[in-house]
């Protein structure tokens, strides 16, 4: 959409607008006031949420059990045609709450299906320089590492993704299931008057699921033509943001299909390819394509960055 021509043909309206402009002076200052009121109310009610964040952890993962009283919310789930058999914790309460995002659940495949049945919690350190996730597992046969983490960088004047860090995942022999082994064939250059020679080459491709997109480690020098930025790195800090703000705070709500999403401005996380950039089924729009930006410069309808402070913990 091209930008109209601005219709102020006389000093009297351009006064008004410019009075205008003072007003908005006037509501940026008081929002700023409002966003660190803000920013000091979710710190003091942070040190209340962590105790119950942390005990759901010990109840998902079974390393406490509920009494009877504290198993009687407001509005008691009710599930009819249940067994009495031994349970520890909850079985996948992870995955089915990932799954039940429509975004978050368009990046897991069936081969992520397994592995994140053994996650059992997720936490996040918020800074004003960087959101640290951790993902907790227990033992499992794909690898051994009981935490992967996740951090996101930002430059001093948070407008920018630095980079992105990731643990790298200790994968136990031939449980891999991010690449996979083609073989593909490549053409020599013939001699004179014989056929090119034709050579076999075993590589490995990545496939395309949530431990690949998410968990996997961004190139920071790759970048998009025209100098855009990393549609990957985008992706995983908008799918972090996602869980951050959206899931983990309402986990329970997410496992039992209660969650409520919001997905204006937020594209579509399934458009993206195994080399993590977004397919275009129409080459010449490029306006649907969600440009990746920083912090403080996400497109409409993304979720809101944290408040700088100086630390939250979920």
């Amino acid at each position: 959409m091209s930008i109209q021509e601005i219709p102020i043909t006389s000093n009297s309206t351009l006064k008004r607008v410019n009075a205008l402009l003072k007003l908005h002076d006037d509501f940026e200052g008081l929002n700023q006031e409002m966003n660190k009121e803000i920013a000091e109310i979710e710190k003091k009610y942070l040190t209340k949420f962590t105790p119950l964040w942390n005990k759901r952890g010990e109840i998902v993962k079974g390393s406490v059990e509920p009494t009877d009283d504290e198993s009687k919310p407001k509005e008691a789930f009710e599930l009819p045609g249940l067994t009495d058999k031994a349970e520890k914790g909850i079985p996948k309460f992870w995955l089915t709450a990932l799954m039940n995002h429509s975004q978050i659940g368009s990046l897991i495949e069936d081969v992520d299906a397994e592995p994140l049945a053994y996650l059992v919690d997720i936490k996040f350190e918020d800074t004003e320089k960087e959101i640290k996730a951790e993902f907790f597992f227990e033992e499992n046969p794909f690898f051994s590492n009981t935490v992967l983490t996740k951090v996101i960088t930002f430059d001093d004047e948070q407008d920018e993704i630095e980079n992105i860090q990731n643990t790298p995942i200790q994968w136990k022999e031939g449980k891999n299931f991010t690449v996979k082994k083609v073989q593909k064939k490549t053409k020599g250059k013939g001699k004179a008057g014989k056929k090119p020679t034709v050579q076999v080459q075993t590589v490995e491709e990545s496939v395309p699921c949530f431990f690949s997109t998410f968990l996997s480690p961004v190139d920071e020098e790759a970048e998009e033509e025209d100098d855009q930025p990393n549609e990957l790195q985008f992706l995983q800090y908008q799918c972090l943001a996602v869980l951050k703000d959206i899931i983990v705070p309402n986990a329970v709500e997410w496992f039992l299909g209660r969650g409520v999403e919001d997905n204006e401005g937020m594209g579509d996380f399934e458009d993206f390819d195994d080399e993590g950039e977004e397919e275009d089924d129409d080459e010449d729009d490029e306006d649907d394509v969600p440009q990746p930006r920083g912090r403080g410069g996400k497109p409409a309808g993304a979720p809101q960055p944290p408040q700088a402070q100086d630390c939250k913990q979920q």
